[in-house]
């Protein structure tokens, strides 16, 4: 008796692991099939995490940081800038912002003459959102920083206005046991948070890590990957 139940044991564990490992993509194939030519690779900038371009100005702003602490040799973290127009590899941008920048999800915001970047921001103190404002001289004027406790664990940023944006929480936890369950039973305590330009609204839950997000400014729509979620989510903005 006790032999059977310790087999069961077994097979329900071992079954929990092949799903956790399906859901993490460990038997996925993913074939490449470039459909146009490549132009140029760039290895001069640690973990691109994510790009935007400006097509006024003919640049794609790259947000980069070094998350493997075994590379030494890595260059700075920092926000990149690659010129379309030349292709000569990208810079890092320097920056007014007196804190450490180690950038994730990154978004543009153009008004009129203005250009506006949000850059998700880890540093120890917490997850943060900077706002920043190109000047064109290869400098980055910080403008604000953004934190709320309905933005613990953040990803990913998409910018709706001067002042205003919407961000993933990828987690429902920052640290801890909580983080881990969420993890290994796909439990979805994923958000996105909107901040309109004075108050933090959760206006998403129960996600399976949000990862990236989009604002689609013509329509007025908010596109959310989610991770273990497997899916592409659309939103329609409302008023309220």
């Amino acid at each position: 008796m006790l032999k059977r139940i310790i087999i069961i044991l077994i097979l329900v564990i071992g079954f929990f692991f092949l799903q956790l490992f399906i859901r993490a993509g460990q038997f996925k194939t993913i074939v490449n099939k470039p459909a146009g030519e490549v132009v140029a690779v760039y290895r001069n900038l640690p973990g691109p995490e994510d790009m935007q371009a400006d097509y006024v100005l003919h640049k794609m702003f790259i947000a980069a940081a070094n998350r493997r602490p075994a590379n030494t040799n890595a260059k700075p973290d920092g926000i990149y800038v690659l010129d379309l127009t030349s292709m000569t590899p990208p810079h890092r941008l320097e920056t007014t912002y007196a804190k450490d920048l180690h950038p994730h999800g990154l978004s543009l915001w153009r008004e009129d003459t203005l250009l506006y970047l949000y850059v998700v921001n880890h540093i120890e103190e917490g997850d943060f959102v900077e706002k920043f404002l190109y000047t064109g001289n290869d400098t980055l004027q910080h403008l604000a920083s953004y934190s709320s406790p309905l933005m613990c664990c953040l990803n990913d940023v998409a910018a709706t206005g001067p002042s205003s944006f919407y961000a993933t929480n990828d987690h429902g936890s920052r640290a801890g046991l909580s983080r881990k369950m969420e993890d290994y039973l796909n439990i979805g305590r994923a958000s996105v948070v909107y901040f309109d330009g004075s108050q933090y609204h959760k206006v998403a839950r129960h996600l399976n890590y949000a990862n990236g997000i989009y604002y689609d400014r013509k329509h007025d729509k908010l596109y959310v990957a989610t991770t273990t979620g497997k899916a592409l989510l659309s939103f329609t903005i409302e008023a309220d």
